[in-house]
């Protein structure tokens, strides 16, 4: 097997992606942040290592139990007719199967709760528009303490997305939830 420029190109990002660089960052020198960015790469690198396993291993039984053979016909397939569709096709298809991937995740793990601080964000300033004010008061707004993202005025508190991508989120609020 030669070893083209591309395949080891792809060796050396796969072998750098499994290695802990994380650890080259000193504790003692970068202080309590650098304590808490240590631990949370420390965190993101055992997933995507167990990940990574969990996909080679997949390759690995499917070669071998449909046969090398079998699988490049299959996947041949299945790129020659990705390959006969139209572009906006494939992008109709693309943005609905990931928005369909997305809603699955969402709901059946993480029980269609927000997971990001900018979902927590909108929907907390969302709480304050569809209550018929642009700001929550200053009285209610524990949950604004735990997120980034917000700012605090006089009037109250605010988000700082534009306001067109918060009504949006309005209905939601309504939903059941710990921020609706």
């Amino acid at each position: 097997m030669r070893l083209s420029t591309a395949r080891l190109t792809g060796w050396m990002l796969l072998g750098l992606s499994l290695t802990p660089l994380h650890r080259l960052l000193s504790p003692i020198r970068a202080g309590p942040a650098g304590v808490a960015t240590r631990a949370s790469a420390e965190a993101t690198w055992a997933s995507g290592l167990f990940g990574t396993l969990i996909i080679v291993g997949l390759a690995v039984i499917l070669s071998g139990a449909g046969g090398a053979e079998r699988v490049r016909k299959g996947v041949g397939a299945a790129g020659d007719w990705l390959c006969r569709l139209r572009t906006t096709q494939f992008a109709a298809a693309m943005a609905g199967l990931s928005g369909l991937l997305c809603a699955g995740v969402a709901i059946a793990i993480h029980g269609g709760l927000p997971t990001s601080v900018d979902e927590m964000v909108q929907l907390l300033h969302a709480r304050a528009i569809a209550g018929g004010h642009l700001t929550l008061g200053l009285e209610y707004t524990g949950g604004a303490w735990a997120v980034q993202n917000g700012v605090f005025t006089d009037s109250g508190w605010a988000s700082i997305y534009p306001l067109p991508s918060i009504p949006s989120s309005s209905p939601s609020v309504f939903s059941p939830g710990p921020l609706g």
